[in-house]
């Protein structure tokens, strides 16, 4: 399945290439743009010269109601960061971005799966990637937030807040707690 080609080589470059991996993510949706138009039986948008690019695919399925609005949103999302790691930029595309990316073009692929009955094995499959990429997108902002936080034990306190029905006084004694915000 040619789908299962770009998910498999995008989720190989992550972590080596951001840039080709985004470039993979791109063509993806591409794809599922072009797959979209075939299965609805509308014909792909063509500008002046008789071409289609991705921004008019998009711009068509959301005029002719065959997406919501959020599955618009993240393509256009990822079209945009995808064009900014295929083309020569000043800034680096770094992993984070491709990872971001990464876990949309899924969802939008289980979007996919489940609209026009794909089959169980690639849902599977999906849904397991996509659960790893949480997975491992959480425990990279776990270690970005305790190295950042003033409190280094902050999950260690919230667990046991969590525990003990948010009494913190004992958590409190030998500490200072700040809150923040309006509420």
């Amino acid at each position: 399945h040619k789908l299962d080609n770009y998910v498999n080589i995008s989720f190989q470059l992550l972590k080596v290439d951001a840039s080709s991996s985004l470039t993979e993510i791109r063509k993806a949706l591409e794809y599922i743009c072009k797959k979209l138009h075939h299965l609805e039986k509308i014909e792909l948008p063509k500008d002046n010269k008789g071409f289609t690019n991705l921004n008019q695919m998009i711009g068509n399925l959301i005029t002719k109601n065959i997406i919501r609005s959020t599955i618009y949103y993240k393509l256009h999302s990822i079209r945009s960061e995808a064009n900014y790691a295929s083309h020569d930029n000043k800034f680096k595309v770094n992993e984070w971005t491709a990872q971001n990316s990464f876990n949309t073009m899924l969802e939008i692929i289980l979007w996919l799966i489940i609209k026009y009955n794909f089959s169980e094995e690639f849902k599977d499959k999906i849904e397991s990637l996509l659960e790893i990429q949480i997975k491992s997108r959480t425990e990279k902002i776990k270690i970005s937030i305790e190295e950042t936080m003033s409190n280094p034990h902050y999950y260690n306190d919230l667990e046991y807040l969590e525990k003990h029905n948010y009494l913190y006084i004992d958590l409190i004694k030998n500490s200072i707690l700040i809150v923040t915000g309006t509420n």
